[in-house]
Order: C-alpha cells, then sequence, then structure tokens
C-alpha cells in the first residue's frame, strides 16, 4: 500500500461542536471523560497489545494527528476487558475475546 494518506476533511474539528446545540450536557459528559480517562491494558498482553497498535496504525493512519494521535487500542482493550460486546454473533464464530485472540496472532 504505497497511497499517501489525505484527511478528506482538514478544517473540520469535531470539538468545535462543544458549545453547540449539536452537543448535549450528555455528549460533553461522554466526549470529556474518553479524551481525559484513556484506559490501562487490562485484557491483551503486551505482545498482543503492540501487534493489535500495528494494525490500528496501519489500517487507520493518523498523520494529521500526529501530536495527539487517538488512542484506538485502549478502548478496544477496555471493552475487551469488561467482555462489552455488541449484543450478537455470526454463526460459527467464537466468543467476542477469543475472536479477537485469534486474530491478533
Amino acid at each position: 500500500m504505497s497511497e499517501v494518506f489525505h484527511n478528506r476533511f482538514p478544517t473540520y474539528d469535531v470539538l468545535e461542536k462543544w458549545d453547540s446545540p449539536s452537543w448535549n450536557d450528555q455528549t460533553r459528559a461522554v466526549v470529556k471523560k474518553r479524551l481525559g480517562e484513556i484506559p490501562d491494558r487490562r485484557f491483551l498482553t503486551e505482545t498482543e497489545w503492540e501487534i493489535l497498535a500495528a494494525v490500528c496504525d496501519r489500517l487507520i493512519p493518523q498523520p494529521d494527528r500526529a501530536n495527539r494521535p487517538v488512542p484506538i487500542v485502549p478502548f478496544i482493550d477496555e471493552k475487551l476487558h469488561k467482555n462489552r460486546g455488541d449484543g450478537y454473533r455470526y454463526e460459527g464464530m467464537p466468543p467476542m475475546r477469543e475472536a479477537w485472540r485469534q486474530g491478533i496472532k
């Protein structure tokens, strides 16, 4: 993959909506928590974390956020730690935690 990353919306900043009618108090509270409380590693092993970080860096590049990248892996790890699924599972697939572990290998 030799494509150069292009931000489709270079001037858009979702945080500019903070004081707008688009966001209510609950939205602001959720976003504030996510921005300020990055979960620690509790489910993935160190090696699994590093592999997943490399996969995320490759699939979801953030060159426009080099100084403040979105911490994707900590939130995936938190979801796995809490075993918080989406409420469904495709037939034949293992449980969520097992599926992630198999996929990361």
